[in-house]
């Protein structure tokens, strides 16, 4: 029939116009990911600076040398066809290339000039014009990132619109076939329309949902498909959005903070050094108090930054026992006398993990369990082996979580304490995907919680997801 051949030729059209949006996408979608881990990377560069410099250690100097080649690799890749995208991104590239020759000059006025304090003007002229580099690099990232967004939204308009330019066609020639046979296909008929209706509102959840193997059928199930892919298509592109406005929110706010915490700390450790040990208890719970603030606003900022940012794993070998071992070694703080510790965790069996990751996991489920028992209660770790996988457990006695908490868990920027941005649990749950495992909760309010990490001895590390 007419109408058959017709349908054939505009699906196989629009199909390739589609498939050539998505390829669009889909780059845009890399570009953003891309420029959105630059701007953090930037952000990691500018606080290895100030680590450096208060320390003169060979981790940040290591370290700001490994964030920067990894930085200059994206910046060198980048390729832009917008002339206004393209002379932000050399002046990226300019400002980076100084960036480095400062920070280079940093590091000889310590190895060879010293320590010495009448170098110390020499070195804040060298650390403030690092700052404004960096600066530069994070306003020509910002505005890569702003375009790139800009275009990622008129992809997918580009698709939504493809998608109801089919349908209407389909649908007309449908209609004029449809003459001869309206009494068999009305219904289904019927339900497309509404569906081309529905779906231009914005709604892709609707479906037509036919088993027919007619032509209507075979259009049906087309729409669906369509339909199907463009909301894969959306969800991507409001991840990507979220992500990219965390990380350039951490750059941010990050950059504009650290300085001042810097600052404070400074202040304390000088206040430290002249009152010396006659100072009273008082003034020393307050310098103490300042210290974990600053602390704690360093920890929100890390948060920031590490969510936007894909996780990239250091696999080795190790235990569960080791991991929870350790992770309780460096937990930042005393568990109370109140809390019992039962520590149950095994050596075996062997696994293979990210260690540094997986503690960090440990330590804030850990963490959350404290804060859950503020008079008392005890608290439990453990591991187990199924099937293959390892089982780490952290359990309390606490307070419980609500059925109305348990679904905003891992939200990111879902928080119920005072303090903090809602981004631990998330963040958590990111690192043991990486790992291909799983994370899971249980809990009775008023009786207690048990986080429970599951991970293949030997996994096959998935994306950040």
């Amino acid at each position: 029939m007419v109408s058959a051949a017709a349908s054939v030729l505009v699906t196989i059209v629009v199909s390739e116009a589609l498939l050539s949006s998505s390829a669009v996408t889909a780059v845009m979608i890399d570009r953003r990911g891309k420029i959105v881990e630059d701007l953090t990377d930037v952000q990691l560069l500018e606080n290895l600076a100030d680590d450096y410099m208060e320390h003169q250690e060979e981790r940040p100097k290591v370290q700001w040398a490994l964030t920067w080649d990894a930085l200059s690799k994206h910046l060198a890749e980048l390729t832009l066809e917008d002339p206004d995208e393209q002379a932000a991104l050399d002046r990226i590239r300019r400002h980076g290339q100084t960036t480095k020759d400062i920070f280079s000059e940093l590091v000889v006025s310590f190895e060879v000039l010293g320590t010495g304090e009448r170098f110390t003007g020499y070195r804040e002229y060298l650390r403030s014009s690092l700052s404004a580099e960096l600066s530069s690099m994070i306003s020509d990232l910002t505005f890569l990132s702003d375009a790139t967004g800009r275009k990622l939204l008129s992809s997918e308009r580009t698709s939504t619109l493809m998608v109801l330019v089919f349908s209407g066609v389909m649908i007309g020639i449908v209609v004029v076939n449809s003459v001869l046979t309206i009494n068999t296909i009305g219904k289904p008929l019927t339900r497309l329309h509404e569906g081309t209706e529905i779906v231009g509102e914005g709604n892709l959840d609707y479906r037509v949902g036919t088993t027919a193997q007619d032509e209507i059928g075979q259009l049906s199930r087309a729409f669906d498909q369509m339909t199907d892919n463009l909301k894969r298509t959306e969800e991507r592109l409001l991840r990507s959005e979220r992500l990219a406005a965390i990380g350039e929110t951490a750059a941010m706010v990050g950059h504009d903070l650290r300085n001042p915490l810097q600052g404070i700390m400074g202040a304390v450790y000088i206040l430290k050094k002249s009152l010396g040990p006659g100072m009273d208890d008082k003034a020393r719970d307050a310098i103490d108090l300042i210290q974990k603030e600053v602390e704690d606003s360093n920890r929100i900022m890390s948060d920031l930054l590490d969510y936007s940012k894909e996780i990239k794993l250091e696999l080795g070998t190790t235990t569960p026992g080791s991991l929870i071992k350790n992770a309780l070694a460096h937990i930042g703080r005393e568990i109370p006398s109140n809390i019992k510790l039962l520590d149950s965790a095994k050596d075996e069996p062997s696994m293979v993990a990210d260690s540094s990751k997986m503690q960090r996991v440990i330590v804030n489920l850990v963490n959350n369990a404290i804060d859950a028992m503020p008079q008392a209660g005890t608290l439990t770790v453990s591991s187990s082996t199924e099937n293959g996988n390892v089982g780490i457990s952290v359990a309390d006695t606490g307070t419980g979580i609500t059925e109305e908490v348990m679904q905003k868990l891992w939200i990111p920027l879902f928080t119920t304490k005072q303090k903090g941005m809602g981004l631990g649990l998330p963040i958590c749950k990111r690192i043991v995907k990486a790992h291909g495992g799983s994370i899971s909760v249980e809990s009775i309010p008023g009786k207690g919680s048990t986080f429970t990490v599951m991970l293949p001895a030997k996994p096959a590390p998935k994306g950040s997801g």
